[in-house]
C-alpha cells in the first residue's frame, strides 16, 4: 500500500462517518446564516460526495437560484493537510501607504507536493472602513495577505466552489436571500455604529456611555443601542454630562 493511500485512508473514513450521520446532526455540521432545510442539506451532501469535502467544512447560502454550497477556509486547510506536503509563501506587492490610497496588494504561492499554485489579492482602506470604521493600514495589509493565502489554497485544492469567507465579507454582492418578505436586518457592528451616528453620538462618546473600549466588547448590540436611545431621549441636546458641567460652572 502506498504512502499516499495510507494518508488518504483516515480522510475517507472521516467523510464516511459524516455521510452516515442522522440528517439533523449533518445539518448541525454545515455553516449557514439561515436554518438548513432538507433541500439545502441535499445540496451540501451532493457537494461533499462530488468533491470529497467534509460536511463540517462546507457552508450553504440561499440565493435566487436556490441553496448554493461554498467551501470554508477551514475546509481548504483540512483538504490541503491531507494532500501531503503543503506550504504557502506570501509576497507583498504593494504596501498600504497614503500615496496609493492605503491599498495593499499581495501574491501568495501555495506549494503542494512540489506543485505551485499562485493567486493574488488587493484590499483598500476604503473597503475596510465600510465594514469597520476603526480599520487602519495594518488591518488592510493583514486582510490582503489572508485573502491571497485563501485564494492560493483554494487553487491548490482544485474544488470549483467559492470561498464562504469572501461571501460573508461582501465580496459577492449578488447573493440575496429568497424570502418573499424581507427579514429585519440582524444588527451587526457596522450597522450598530451607523445607528449610533444617526443618534448624534460620536463613536467614542457612545463607547464611553456604554462603559466599553470597543464595539466588539458589547455582548448585546440591540440592547446597547436601545440604551443609547434612552440616554438620548433623556437629554435630546446631546451629552447630559456636558450640560451638568455647564450648569455647575454657571452656578
Amino acid at each position: 500500500m502506498s504512502e499516499e493511500k495510507k494518508d488518504l485512508a483516515p480522510y475517507r473514513k472521516h467523510l464516511e462517518e459524516e455521510w452516515n450521520l442522522p440528517p439533523e446532526l449533518q445539518k448541525a455540521l454545515i455553516q449557514s446564516q439561515d436554518v438548513i432545510s432538507d433541500f439545502a442539506l441535499r445540496v451540501a451532501l451532493w457537494a461533499s460526495r462530488r468533491y470529497l469535502i467534509p460536511l463540517s467544512t462546507l457552508a450553504v447560502i440561499p440565493t435566487k437560484q436556490g441553496p448554493k454550497p461554498y467551501i470554508t477556509a477551514r475546509g481548504v486547510e483540512f483538504i490541503l493537510h491531507h494532500k501531503g506536503d503543503y506550504s504557502v509563501d506570501v509576497e507583498i506587492l504593494q504596501w498600504p501607504e497614503e500615496s496609493n490610497g492605503y491599498t495593499a496588494r499581495a501574491k501568495a504561492t501555495a506549494i503542494v507536493n512540489g506543485r505551485k499554485f499562485v493567486d493574488y489579492a488587493q484590499v483598500s482602506l476604503d473597503q475596510e472602513l465600510r465594514k469597520n470604521p476603526r480599520a487602519n493600514p495594518d488591518d488592510v495589509l493583514h486582510k490582503c495577505v489572508t485573502k491571497a493565502k485563501r485564494r492560493a489554497g483554494l487553487s491548490a485544492v482544485g474544488v470549483p466552489l467559492p470561498l464562504y469567507e469572501e461571501v460573508i465579507e461582501g465580496e459577492y454582492e449578488e447573493i440575496k436571500e429568497i424570502d418573499e418578505e424581507p427579514k429585519p436586518k440582524k444588527l451587526t457592528i457596522p450597522i450598530f455604529l451607523a445607528e449610533v451616528k444617526k443618534l448624534g453620538y460620536s463613536i467614542d462618546e457612545a463607547l464611553r456611555a456604554l462603559g466599553v473600549q470597543s464595539a466588539t466588547q458589547i455582548e448585546d448590540l440591540e440592547q446597547a443601542l436601545e440604551e443609547l436611545r434612552r440616554k438620548k431621549d433623556a437629554d435630546p441636546r446631546g451629552s447630559s454630562r456636558a450640560e451638568e458641567d455647564r450648569r455647575r460652572a454657571e452656578g
